[in-house]
């Protein structure tokens, strides 16, 4: 049997994730310097004016990397939608109860941002003000005087109110999935299906792998594995597990040696090569191999575990 998208979906559903920011800042132009150049623009970049400090919304940045860390931990890369993960059904309930949480202290701390960003912003008004001096300093104080005089009125023109600048921050989020062509006679693309099942299993042993290049790093080298390295391994390995809605076998029986491997390791202590290396390799190789059979595995499993009505 032909594998479609309910039957990928029969597993789990799309979590589509967009966190816009505000930076607070602004490009320098030349004319802020007192530069008329054309050499300049060519050759250098002058960087950014910042309007706030960016200590000011950390609040902020910190959730919405914490809300982006939730689903990453949850689900997979869907290689069709870029950015969106897929989420295995057993861990939808836990990951949308975490996104409720985020979204609701995401507002707070835009809340509370808005609440001091005009006092904020008046406070770094001099600071710019200051370092445009500075920067300028080369020219006459008349020179200095109308530079910095017109990049302030530039500048201050570019803060938003106090009201606008919460609409310069938004958390948003969606869970979904994909079915076939609702019109009887159309055919859906298999290999589409095919295809994106594919890049999934790769994605999925790719994470593996690349944690599995840092620890062999350490020991090639006789190097001293710390534990955080390992705590990091098993995390990635937790996830993996968690995640591995497929049933990769090859996955499973490899994250079962790597823990195995891991759990011999001393932290704060050199890494005895002692065949370890060879396992590791063996581990790696393993991964990078017969993922045409991990797919049509999977395809096996998915089409037998029945179909489910999917909305979009």
């Amino acid at each position: 049997m032909s594998i479609g998208w309910g039957d990928l979906f029969a597993s789990g559903s799309i979590v589509d994730l967009n966190i816009s920011l505000w930076s607070g800042r602004i490009q320098i132009l030349e004319a802020d310097l007192g530069i008329r150049s054309d050499a300049v623009t060519r050759a250098l970049s002058l960087g950014h004016h910042r309007l706030v400090p960016a200590e000011s919304f950390e609040a902020i940045t910190k959730i919405a990397a914490k809300t982006k860390d939730s689903v990453d931990k949850h689900g997979m890369v869907f290689p069709f939608i870029r950015g969106a993960r897929f989420i295995p059904e057993k861990n939808l309930v836990a990951l949308v109860s975490k996104l409720e949480d985020h979204e609701s202290k995401f507002a707070q701390a835009v809340n509370d941002f808005a609440s001091i960003y005009e006092s904020t912003a008046d406070a770094m008004k001099p600071v710019i003000r200051r370092a445009l001096e500075d920067a300028t300093h080369a020219l006459d104080k008349t020179a200095v005087n109308t530079t910095v005089d017109a990049a302030m009125e530039r500048l201050i023109k570019k803060y938003p109110s106090a009201d606008d600048v919460r609409d310069h921050f938004s958390m948003k989020w969606s869970i979904y999935a994909i079915r076939g062509p609702a019109t009887d006679g159309i055919k859906q693309d298999v290999n589409e299906v095919s295809d994106v099942l594919k890049g999934m299993v790769s994605n999925l042993r790719g994470e593996v792998i690349e944690k599995l290049e840092g620890v062999l790093a350490v020991v090639s080298k006789g190097g001293t594995v710390q534990q955080r390295t390992i705590d990091s391994a098993i995390a990635v390995l937790d996830r993996v597990d968690g995640v591995n809605v497929f049933r990769d076998k090859v996955l499973e029986e490899q994250v079962g040696v790597l823990r195995q491997i891991i759990a011999g390791m001393a932290p704060g202590k050199k890494a005895e090569n002692d065949g370890l290396l060879t396992k590791i390799e063996d581990v790696k190789k393993a991964l990078e191999t017969d993922i045409d059979k991990a797919v049509k595995e999977a395809e096996q499993r998915l089409t037998g575990l029945g179909r489910r009505e999917i909305e979009v």
